[in-house]
């Protein structure tokens, strides 16, 4: 398991201590060494999460789609983006500065 997935573990053992949490993934591989934990494992097809979104109160994410975030939104779900892992803003960061003319500077998104 890579470091993401390490995280989430331990993300998901310790908010387990307090709430029900299910850690989900659209990939099953990632989430085959997790078991006997104090949290439910589950694999989500990205395609038709619809199901899977059904009855969820928050959603801690490091991704989703346009259409998981508008779906969560009409089932009143809370949405948390992880930004631990640069890769989800940096591909914003390439959608934004595509639609720029002109010269852009590293240090325009700079924080």
């Amino acid at each position: 398991m890579a470091g993401p997935g390490i995280r989430y573990h331990q993300i998901a053992t310790e908010l387990a201590k307090h709430f029900h949490v299910t850690l989900a993934t659209f990939s099953p591989e990632y989430i085959s060494g997790l078991k006997n934990n104090n949290y439910h494992v589950k694999d989500i097809n990205a395609n038709a999460f619809q199901k899977d979104f059904k009855g969820v109160d928050v959603i801690f994410a490091l991704w989703l789609s346009p259409q998981m975030i508008e779906f969560a939104k009409q089932q009143g779900i809370k949405l948390i983006f992880d930004l631990y892992a640069p890769v989800p803003v940096e591909d914003l960061v390439d959608r934004v500065q595509s639609k720029r003319t002109g010269k852009v500077s590293d240090y325009d998104y700079a924080f």
